[in-house]
């Protein structure tokens, strides 16, 4: 335990750090010296008091060493990833250049909504990109319970576009409701990663279980295949990077094959006449009915093999 004298010298010192939370790291690592210092003049003979005088003597003025600190413990800007966002962003803009084939509207309405779309997005990305995400890791279970609140909202009030009940209206915007409700899972998940290993026993390694097939389901239920496919994919690369025990590894993997084959089966089993089925063996093989259920993957898929690298110019005819 650090002496009064140590921690007036540390709180001078922590006072021309303007990171706060660089301040527990700094006082753990000077607190050590001190005590080095004050331990080797004991050994001379100094009692303890005079022991501690001399230690802080011997550091120096604690506002200059401050000050010193302060710029190496400044938050770092992340230039990379705000260069890869504002060239992604302007990449967007692209297709929408030359309008939307087939959809009689004008190109200038879709590059509104997606100018309005990115106005709304930068200042949340400005908040989160200054915010501590330590303050809310043990929110994970309130996040949660938000993305299944989306998916209530949406089965009571959301509008079906396309098969998909996943709209929902927002100051006359349309916006996607399981988008939203991906976001906040995800927020979830990494909560939950973070405190993985407490998940020792089978009862709370069984609730795991429950936790991550609940989306998938409600994703199928809504339907929309393609964000189940992100949420499963992303929860993988987060599981894989996540710092979790071996053996807890082994035992969620498994469980989570067997759950996952026991899930495809009981689908396959009761839904064989469904409209769910009918849409995913439509995204498995859209050729099977490739004017019906099938129609729009295909005509992504003709989109995709008829695009070049560079594109095919803005007002070119593909079909030429």
């Amino acid at each position: 335990m650090s002496s009064p004298k140590f921690e007036e010298f540390l709180s001078k010192v922590t006072s021309k750090v303007k990171s706060k939370e660089a301040h527990t790291m700094i006082k753990k690592e000077l607190t050590h010296h001190l005590q080095e210092l004050s331990q080797s003049y004991k050994k001379r003979g100094f009692s303890e008091e005079d022991s501690d005088e001399k230690a802080i003597q011997e550091m120096g003025n604690p506002f200059s060493i401050g000050e010193k600190l302060n710029p190496l413990h400044k938050p770092k800007i992340d230039w990379v990833l705000i260069v890869l966002f504002v060239i992604f962003a302007s990449i967007s803009f692209l297709p929408l250049v030359g309008g939307i084939p087939e959809v009689s509207l004008s190109s200038t309405y879709f590059m509104e909504r997606q100018a309005i779309w990115y106005s709304l997005a930068v200042p949340v990305i400005i908040v989160f990109f200054f915010f501590d995400y330590q303050k809310i890791m043990n929110w994970w279970m309130n996040f949660y319970a938000i993305g299944l609140l989306i998916h209530l909202y949406l089965h009571l009030f959301g509008y079906m576009v396309n098969g998909a009940k996943k709209w929902v209206s927002l100051s006359g915007l349309a916006v996607d409701g399981t988008i939203m409700s991906l976001f906040f899972f995800f927020l979830a998940w990494a909560g939950i990663f973070n405190k993985m290993n407490e998940f020792r026993s089978w009862k709370k390694q069984g609730f795991l279980l429950v936790l991550f097939w609940i989306p998938i389901l409600l994703y199928m239920m809504v339907p929309d295949f393609m964000v189940g496919i992100i949420y499963f994919f992303c929860l993988l690369g987060m599981f894989t990077f996540a710092r979790v025990h071996k053996k807890l590894t082994i035992k969620l993997v498994v469980t989570n094959l067997m759950a996952g084959a026991i899930f495809v089966i009981m689908i396959i089993m009761t839904s064989r006449q469904s409209y769910l089925f009918t849409r995913l063996l439509a995204f498995i093989n859209p050729d099977a009915d490739p004017n019906g259920t099938g129609y729009m993957y295909m005509a992504v898929r003709s989109v995709l093999a008829e695009a070049g690298w560079f594109g095919n110019g803005l007002y070119n005819d593909l079909n030429c």
